[in-house]
């Protein structure tokens, strides 16, 4: 019998929200009893919630070791760079196109980076939603749903690594120069420089895996 849904995507999003956070870190185990007496709910969305993650790339499923969060080589995050950078630039070129007719995004899009201005130094969930929200709304102005499933489903696996990298420091020394670029990105927009701003757009995805 299928677990209700309203359950399985409490679970679903929360589980994601705590891996995004750092509090899983790469190779830690998912515990589904662990988990279910931490949320209070039974183990049937639990484990339903773990096999989407694995299905999304989040987290793997290992002989012997069970459920964990995905372990991310040197290779892997390339590849995983790579595809961010090809998406983000194709819809870079669409967005030049649509902006005008997507007001209320750009509108939402300064909002985020506003509030990640003001972001907390160890307000990693939080960080990580705006973040994720800033680039799914560019993506999304390519008018273009399944590129944006796909980004989504890239971004969900990338925040592994990034997640790890943005709990080595307070996060305001990273958003300082993430929203830098992220008005540059903006700025390219709205002048519809095509060319600079797919430049704008790989630079900075190149500055978030180094930092």
């Amino acid at each position: 019998m299928e677990q209700p849904k309203s359950m399985l995507e409490f679970a679903l999003t929360k589980i994601r929200e705590d891996i995004q956070s750092g509090k899983y870190p790469p190779g830690s185990k998912l515990s589904s009893k662990d988990i279910s007496e931490e949320l209070g709910i039974s183990r049937t969305p639990i484990n339903a919630a773990i096999n989407r993650l694995v299905a999304e790339g989040l987290a793997e499923a290992i002989p012997r070791r069970g459920n964990i969060v995905t372990e991310l080589s040197a290779d892997k995050i390339n590849d995983i760079v790579d595809v961010r950078i090809m998406m983000e630039t194709h819809a870079a070129k669409a967005a030049v196109k649509n902006f005008e007719k997507h007001m209320d995004t750009i509108a939402e899009m300064e909002s985020v980076l506003e509030q990640l201005d003001h972001i907390g130094d160890k307000d990693y969930t939080t960080a990580s939603k705006l973040e994720a929200k800033f680039h799914t709304l560019f993506v999304s102005l390519s008018e273009n749903d399944q590129l944006t499933n796909l980004f989504e489903n890239n971004w969900n696996v990338s925040t592994v690594y990034h997640a790890h990298l943005l709990s080595e420091k307070p996060l305001s020394q990273f958003y300082i120069i993430y929203n830098k670029s992220h008005r540059e990105i903006l700025k390219l927009l709205k002048e519809r420089n095509v060319e600079a701003l797919c430049m704008a757009v790989e630079e900075h995805i190149d500055v978030c895996y180094e930092v």
